[in-house]
This record gives C-alpha cells, sequence and structure tokens, in this order.
C-alpha cells in the first residue's frame, strides 16, 4: 500500500514544483520517498506522480549509513557556527562522533534517518535517549536538521513522519523535542506535527553572548 499526499514548495534548486510524499514497502521495511515534480495549478497527487519523469527528483527517507556521517556531521557542524539551534559549541570530527553514531540501529527506539535527494543527504532527524533511568525508556527525544539550501520544501517534515512512524511501532509511548528559542520555523514544525507546548526554561544556556531560552515540547504517540 502506497500513502501520497503533496506539500506546495518553492526554493532555489526546485522552484516551483510539489513535494509529493509516499510511504511503500520495501524488503528492508517501510522505504519513505519523496518525489519533487514541476508544479502545475491545481495538480492532483495522483496525477503528479506520472508526471515529467526527467524532472523528477526523488528523495528517499532511510537509515543513515557509515556512507552518510561525513554528510551528517557537515550539516551539525554548520548549525553548531552559525545558529543557537544546539548548544555545542565547537564542530566535531568525523571520528569525535563514532560514538554519538552508535547508539542508533535500524529498528528500536533510537533511530537516525536520513533524507537523500539523488544522492545528496538533504538533512537528518533521529531520536536518542531522554534520560538514563529506565523508567524514562517509553520516551525519547527527537531533532531534525536539514542543510540550509533544502530549507522550508517540506524535507523536515517527511524526516518526521517517517521517525515518528517507526516509534509507534516500536512501543514509544511519549517523543519530546527542545526548541532554543526564538526558532519560529522549528516550532511551526512541531506544532504542525502534534507536539504541544510544556514549558520554557529561562536563560539555560548562553551562546553567541547572550542567554537563550528552551522550549520543551511533546507529543504523545500511544494511549498505553
Amino acid at each position: 500500500m502506497t500513502a501520497i499526499f503533496s506539500i506546495a514548495a518553492s526554493v532555489a534548486q526546485f522552484s516551483d514544483t510539489i513535494l509529493i510524499f509516499s510511504c511503500a514497502e520495501s524488503r528492508q521495511g517501510v522505504a519513505a520517498q519523496l518525489l519533487l515534480e514541476p508544479a502545475k495549478n491545481e495538480i492532483q497527487p495522483s496525477a503528479a506522480v506520472g508526471k515529467c519523469r526527467h524532472n523528477r527528483h526523488m528523495i528517499e527517507i532511510r537509515n543513515c549509513g557509515p556512507g552518510d556521517y561525513s554528510a551528517v556531521v557537515e550539516i551539525y557542524n554548520h548549525y553548531i557556527e552559525s545558529s543557537h539551534a544546539t548548544f555545542d559549541l565547537h564542530p566535531f570530527s568525523v571520528g569525535q562522533r563514532v560514538h554519538w553514531f552508535s547508539q542508533f540501529g535500524e529498528s528500536g527506539p533510537h533511530q537516525l534517518l536520513i533524507a537523500d535527494v539523488d544522492g545528496t543527504v538533504a538533512g537528518y532527524g533521529c531520536s536518542t535517549r531522554l534520560k538514563e533511568r529506565a523508567a524514562y525508556d517509553i520516551s525519547v527525544e527527537t531533532t531534525v536538521y536539514l542543510r540550509t539550501d533544502f530549507a522550508g520544501i517540506g524535507i523536515g517534515t517527511a524526516i518526521y513522519v517517517e521517525l515518528l512512524k517507526r516509534l509507534s511501532r516500536e512501543g514509544i509511548h511519549s517523543v519530546f523535542a527542545a526548541i532554543a528559542l526564538p526558532n519560529d520555523a522549528s516550532v511551526r514544525l512541531h506544532e504542525s506535527l502534534g507536539y504541544e507546548l510544556c514549558g520554557t526554561f529561562r536563560e539555560v544556556g548562553r551562546k553567541f553572548d547572550r542567554h537563550i531560552d528552551v522550549s520543551w515540547y511533546q507529543k504523545i504517540l500511544s494511549a498505553n
């Protein structure tokens, strides 16, 4: 079974495009894919999928592998150096992130997914342990980072949709996201996916010579 929906999009590399998201069964399980198609007025998702194959950009949401590590670290380092979205202060080498990568599996509560756009890692999202104590294991922290040239066209949403679906199948009860403020785009993304504001820690971090507030958002995945 294939589920398809469209998201209006516009970006330098893919100007005047419609983003098509689909989930299809594969030998490895559920493979999530996006199709970037030339946009036309009132195109229906079912009609758009079959059009303009030579202009189609295939985007696959899949598990991160060792061959993706360098690209993932490069994306993260950009935010370390230029944004308060992460509280890390110094860029990492791939070698310094090996331990971080080792926490993820192709299944289970801790997963690292990437958006592969025609062979380019456009972004990634992951779920990590919320707290060390065992009773917290029903919950995880989630986050997503995108290459800036792929922001604003729905790729972050697509990563999250696939990640949340997988976490629900794994029996995760609750997911959390920490958003350093201000970050209107991240707030909109999480609220659109059903995350709700729990509360805000005031001036909990300091970066770029200023104190930063962090809001925590939560989404309940199951009633059990």
